[in-house]
């Protein structure tokens, strides 16, 4: 998903997404990260976590995307009230009151079924409309939907797959990770041998 940003900074991590349920959940709970100014925060020594788990939620972490199409079976137990239905923190569908009926997210197209709204003035939900809907979701992380489907789970399956790397992240972070390299060659106090050599 091209829409994630990494970059890292004076012993910092900062992370553009879109927003996910999910990533916020872990960024907060499992990661310490402190969302400010349009982004999130993290410590760099928590870099490579928040790589994964950019990889598992978004199918980008920064300098690899490995995303694919997926196709959803979705049934009443998916309803969701006064929110978005959602797949892996994701919105698929959004109602907005009662009577307002559901709005489709970006990326997903509606191959069986629908959405509605429906509950009450006070509980409205975000309806499967008729209790059955299948979708096709567009940059599904790749790392997550092989393994949902390798663990039998019949709600999803792969429509295509689409596996990329940024060469230009790849350079930057292969840069930076030399300069941090010479850095701590620095600071690496000499072993015995190399001072009796000298």
């Amino acid at each position: 998903m091209s829409n994630v940003t990494v970059r890292v900074e004076n012993g910092s991590v900062y992370v553009r997404s879109p927003w996910n349920e999910a990533f916020v959940k872990d960024a907060r709970e499992k990661l310490s990260g402190k969302y400010t100014g349009g982004e999130w925060v993290f410590d760099v020594f928590n870099e490579q976590r928040v790589r994964k788990t950019l990889m598992a939620i978004y199918g980008c972490d920064g300098i690899t995307t490995d995303t694919c199409t997926v196709r959803v079976t979705l049934d009443g137990d998916d309803d969701a009230g006064q929110g978005p239905i959602t797949i892996w923190g994701r919105p698929i569908a959004r109602a907005t009151g009662r009577d307002s009926g559901a709005t489709l997210s970006p990326g997903i197209v509606i191959v069986e079924g629908g959405f509605t709204s429906g509950g009450s003035m006070k509980n409205w939900t975000t309806k499967v409309k008729d209790g059955h809907a299948v979708v096709l979701i567009r940059d599904f992380p790749g790392v997550t939907a092989r393994r949902l489907v390798g663990e039998g789970k019949d709600w999803i399956s792969i429509e295509k797959e689409a596996v990329s790397i940024d060469r230009a992240a790849l350079e930057a972070e292969r840069d930076r990770l030399l300069t941090r390299l010479a850095e701590i060659e620095k600071l690496m106090p000499a072993t015995q041998g190399e001072l009796f050599a000298a």
